[in-house]
């Protein structure tokens, strides 16, 4: 289960039992769109978009589109 990896990644903390549940552990600036993909559909070799390849993650359009929204959200975590 997901839950179980992102305990062994140190994002959360789970608690057992009636009672139990989970709670978010790290902060935010170690949270990242890219690694929560990883954790819940595995390693991204390549990246498949218009039914085209893209073995080269530098040349990946969705790549780059990912990197500028995490850059924004970033710079607003930031300026909190």
């Amino acid at each position: 289960m997901h839950w179980q990896t992102l305990d062994k990644k140190g994002l959360v903390k789970l608690y057992k039992g009636k009672n139990g549940g989970f709670l978010l552990i790290a902060s935010l600036d170690r949270i990242f769109l890219p690694g929560l993909a990883e954790i819940f559909q595995g390693k991204l070799n390549e990246c498949i978009l218009e039914n085209k390849i893209y073995p080269d993650r530098s040349t990946c359009i969705l790549r780059k589109k990912i990197n500028t929204v995490e850059k924004c959200e970033n710079n607003k975590k930031r300026k909190k």
